[in-house]
């Protein structure tokens, strides 16, 4: 069964590490004969800003392993299996969480202060704002990236009530 909208579960489902035992043979035996370095995918954590996007990264990296490893009926992950099309699904919108991440989680010196993190939300929104009207990203992707700008924007919203906010913007 092809599932559309569910590149990034499938992927995490597809832990080889995790798995029953004889899938993860198959696993380094498609990375052999495929010329790729042996690798685990990495495990999606809740708490982790970034496992997803790595997680991702290396499914798209791995893209070929991970298709014959999932059409192998043997290793009863044909469920799971992504069509071409759900892999260009990865690419569009887990790179503005990540760059957003990454800006926002500095620390010391380089930590960004207010006047550099408000512009930053705009890009990010106008960003998400656009992935979700995109006819070309699977509906449950624009959906789930809905969800993400109105949970930002619930933080967004807070500013307003900032007196730190109102003294920089001025």
């Amino acid at each position: 069964m092809k599932g559309h909208g569910r590149a990034w579960w499938s992927c995490e489902r597809n832990e080889y590490g995790r798995t029953p035992t004889f899938v993860t043979p198959a696993w380094k035996k498609i990375l052999a004969k495929e010329k790729l370095a042996e690798k685990k995918l990495p495990r999606n954590v809740a708490t982790q800003w970034n496992s997803t996007f790595k997680l991702l990264d290396v499914c798209l990296l791995y893209q070929t392993a991970v298709t014959k490893v999932t059409q192998e009926q043997e290793n009863g992950l044909r469920k799971y299996e992504l069509m071409r099309r759900e892999f260009c699904h990865l690419v569009s919108p887990r790179q503005v969480f990540f760059d957003a991440t990454q800006f926002l989680s500095r620390e010391g010196a380089d930590a960004p202060d207010i006047m550099e993190v408000i512009p930053a939300m705009d890009i990010i929104d106008r960003t998400l704002a656009d992935d979700t009207q995109d006819a070309a990203l699977n509906p449950c992707i624009r959906v789930a990236v809905g969800l993400a700008k109105n949970t930002m924007n619930c933080y967004y919203n807070k500013t307003d009530e900032s007196a730190a906010y109102q003294i920089a913007m001025s």
